[in-house]
C-alpha cells in the first residue's frame, strides 16, 4: 500500500531511541542555501550558482576533510561538465581553481 519510505511507522520506531531530527532534507537544505547565498551583495548570479552547486554536491557526497578535495573536485567537475560547457561564465569561475590545483599552485 505505502512505499517503505512513506509508510506508517512501526511502534518500535515511534517509541525507539533513534531520533530523525539529525537527518538532512536535501530539498530544504538547497532552499536554505539559495536563500543564504542570495543575501550576498558582492557576488554575481553565476558565482552564487557555482557556490550553490558546490555546497549541494559536498553535502550530498559528505565532503568533510581537506583530503577529500582532490577527488571531490574531479567528481564535481564531471557531474556538472555540461553546466560548465553551456555557460562560459560558470566555466570561467570554475576553471581557475582547477588550473591552480593541476599545476600544484594550491596545497
Amino acid at each position: 500500500m505505502f512505499p517503505p519510505s512513506v509508510g506508517p511507522m512501526a511502534l518500535e520506531q515511534v517509541f525507539g531511541d533513534e531520533d530523525s531530527e539529525d537527518e538532512v532534507d536535501d530539498d530544504v537544505a538547497d532552499i536554505e542555501d539559495r536563500m543564504r547565498l542570495n543575501r550576498f551583495v558582492d557576488a554575481t548570479q553565476h558565482e552564487k550558482l557555482l557556490m550553490h552547486l558546490w555546497n549541494s554536491f559536498k553535502r550530498k557526497q559528505r565532503v568533510v576533510a581537506d583530503g577529500h578535495i582532490p577527488w571531490a573536485c574531479e567528481a564535481f567537475s564531471t557531474q556538472h561538465r555540461q553546466d560548465f560547457l553551456q555557460s562560459p561564465e560558470l566555466f570561467m569561475y570554475v576553471s581557475k581553481p582547477f588550473y591552480y590545483h593541476a599545476n600544484s599552485l594550491l596545497n
